[in-house]
């Protein structure tokens, strides 16, 4: 009786692993054209990114847990950025509204219209946010830039941006399908001496 009673729950056990498989399996990317892809995420103006940063120069290393929340409708943008440490200790935060920026830091809180500038000044991190808003879905910043795309399955490998007078490279490491958008998961950023390593583990698209 009691082997009866095992086989049926192991059966039943199976049976439910299999109608609901894990989250964390990945999804496969979908088949689409550079210029689908380019203007699907073009209109993708409300979205949250959770993951890790760091920011290496030299032989200094900093790095944290990133949060980032991005909404734009019409001509008005709204951003909050949070750095903290990985036993939950703030080092950054960032409330945008349009052009004016507001930053925490140390318990004291700073306001300012040039949001790069500003961080670098109060915590020595460089942080290209206005340009990053788009290197995170894998977009040009400025007509300018250039892209490589993969032969196989047509997303950014690399790309070249110009931002703040300055020569950016952007490297994809992987890819996933979020809520219907292929979005990068892993990117490297580098200029000059500095390198910023991003590893996302979730896209929210409102």
């Amino acid at each position: 009786m009691l082997k009866q009673f095992l086989l049926i729950f192991i059966v039943l056990y199976l049976s439910a692993c299999a109608s609901n498989p894990s989250s964390t399996i990945k999804q496969p990317l979908v088949a689409t054209t550079i210029e689908q892809r380019n203007q699907q995420l073009m209109q993708l103006t409300h979205w949250i990114v959770k993951g890790k940063i760091a920011f290496i120069e030299n032989k200094k290393r900093q790095s944290a847990t990133l949060f980032w929340q991005f909404n734009q409708q019409d001509n008005n943008h709204y951003q909050q950025i949070d750095l903290t440490t990985f036993l939950g200790i703030n080092i950054l935060h960032v409330e945008s509204l349009n052009n004016h920026h507001t930053i925490e830091v140390d318990g004291k809180t700073y306001q300012g219209h040039n949001l790069t500038q500003l961080i670098y000044q109060l915590t020595g991190i460089t942080l290209p946010t206005k340009a990053l808003s788009y290197w995170l879905k894998g977009l040009a910043y400025t007509s300018a830039d250039k892209i490589e795309y993969s032969q196989n399955s047509l997303l950014p490998k690399s790309l070249t941006s110009y931002y703040y007078q300055q020569t950016w490279q952007i490297i994809y490491h992987d890819y996933q399908l979020f809520q219907g958008y292929q979005l990068p998961t892993k990117l490297s950023i580098k200029q000059g001496n500095l390198r910023i390593k991003i590893h996302l583990n979730h896209w929210s698209i409102k």
